[in-house]
């Protein structure tokens, strides 16, 4: 019996990025990161320490131990795809510093 070889069919496309709705977007200022053999875990928390803090006279009233963060996105992505990501995401921030005269040494404090 003779077998037959099949050919692997390559299949190309574009990708439409469509553009995310307003409600999507939600506001972090902490994340974690952390992986596992085959993926990178980032997750996304809002910290708004403060608030909560002061009194109408602007006196510290009760101050806990510890503030809650809340996660508000938790974003897992492949390793193959995360030196991509990271890249994008320092080319963005080059640019951003750059408009605004930013050294990036600067931007890390």
């Amino acid at each position: 019996m003779v077998k037959e070889q099949s050919t692997p069919i390559e299949l190309r496309f574009e990708i439409e990025y469509l553009e995310p709705k307003p409600e999507m977007a939600t506001y972090a200022n902490q994340m974690v990161v952390y992986h596992t053999f085959d993926e990178f875990v980032l997750v996304f928390y809002r910290l708004l320490p403060g608030s909560a803090l002061v009194t109408a006279s602007e006196k510290l009233i009760d101050v806990p131990s510890s503030l809650a963060a809340e996660p508000v996105a938790r974003i897992v992505v492949p390793i193959g795809k995360l030196e991509s990501f990271a890249q994008a995401v320092q080319a963005n921030l080059e640019s951003y510093l750059a408009r605004r005269s930013i050294p990036a040494d600067e931007a890390e404090e």
